[in-house]
């Protein structure tokens, strides 16, 4: 199986650019609209010389195949949840016992330190409290908050 590293060919149809690529890794050159007579091979950056149309035609339908065995994870993609959820899912398992490996597992170490050291509830400096205040002020609320010296203050919209 060919692994392209070069961009992102998770969503998009193969074209003959991916195949060169695929073929000639790192190599320098341009192409338009699949067209082979347009190939401009950067030759001073390149120590090989292009492939043939046939190279990439042959590739290309190797990457199309793969393109197309892959219809799964496209459709998966948009399925799942977003990473932090599916990592907040996993912390959730892990601290309940569900998954095992808790208690020697580094990833779930270092989450647990930082979870300790800012624990739910606790973003309460001057910055955090002045910009809810400024909100609750915008949206014509009553809120309280400790000015930049944490010394409370009430505020009122008007």
């Amino acid at each position: 199986m060919t692994v392209l590293r070069y961009r992102d060919t998770f969503s998009r149809f193969p074209e003959y650019s991916d195949a060169i690529h695929a073929l000639k890794p790192g190599c320098s050159f341009g192409i338009s609209m699949n067209d082979y007579s347009t190939l401009s091979w950067q030759l001073e950056d390149n120590k090989v010389g292009p492939p043939t149309e046939d190279e990439i035609k042959t590739k290309l339908l190797e990457l199309i195949g793969e393109w197309e065995v892959a219809e799964y994870k496209r459709q998966r993609y948009h399925q799942y949840p977003v990473l932090e959820e599916q990592l907040a899912l996993l912390w959730d398992d892990m601290d309940s016992g569900k998954i095992p490996g808790k208690d020697s597992s580094e990833w779930f170490k270092r989450i647990q330190e930082v979870k300790n050291s800012i624990p739910k509830g606790s973003l309460t400096g001057p910055d955090t409290q002045f910009h809810a205040a400024m909100k609750a002020h915008e949206l014509g609320l009553k809120s309280y908050y400790g000015d930049r010296d944490n010394n409370p203050v009430e505020t009122t919209a008007t």
